[in-house]
Order: C-alpha cells, then sequence, then structure tokens
C-alpha cells in the first residue's frame, strides 16, 4: 500500500502544478533573481543521491561550488535534506515544473 500511496501522491502533485511550485517556490525564486541553477543542482542532487563528485562532474562545475549551491538549498527549504521521502517529494515537485515548462 506505501506504494500505491506513493504512486498516488506522485499523480495528485503533477497534477496540481501549484502544490509543485509551492514546494520549490524558494530556489525557483532565487533563480529568477540571481540568474542561478538551484534547480538543476537539487535535481543533481536527488539523481546523484548526494554524491558532489558527480553532480559536479554531471554538470560541469567545481566540487565546491555544487556543495555551496547544496548549503543554499537547505537553507532556502529549511531542510536537511535527509529525509527520502522529502527528497521524493521534492524530485516529484522538479518532475511537475519540468512538465509545466514543456506545455
Amino acid at each position: 500500500t506505501k506504494d500505491c500511496c506513493k504512486m498516488n501522491k506522485e499523480k495528485f502533485i503533477l497534477q496540481q502544478p501549484r502544490i509543485a511550485l509551492s514546494f520549490l517556490a524558494p530556489l525557483i525564486e532565487q533563480d529568477k533573481k540571481y540568474g542561478g541553477e538551484l534547480i538543476r543542482t537539487l535535481s543533481a542532487y536527488i539523481k546523484y543521491k548526494g554524491s558532489l563528485k558527480a553532480m559536479s562532474e554531471s554538470m560541469s562545475c567545481h566540487r565546491n561550488t555544487a556543495a555551496y549551491r547544496i548549503g543554499k538549498i537547505k537553507e532556502l527549504l529549511n531542510n536537511d535534506l535527509d529525509d527520502g521521502l522529502y527528497l521524493s517529494e521534492l524530485s516529484t515537485a522538479i518532475s511537475a515544473l519540468e512538465h509545466i515548462a514543456c506545455e
């Protein structure tokens, strides 16, 4: 039933773009204001399970830059990103955001 609940929650978030935007609003605002890469960095953080080396290589940036951005993301989201469920929700929100951008 956990998988069913997770799937329903993901489907709900994908169908409700405002929810996705509310999850990511601080990062979206920061990226718009400063031309940043926080959403992209968070996506890489999730994809590479927090590996700064893999993230920095995939993003073509220095490891310290990736670490700085993750610190900024943690600060803006007021979360240390250690909770797997929260990361799953953020991942789904990023997917919804990408879906919105394609429309």
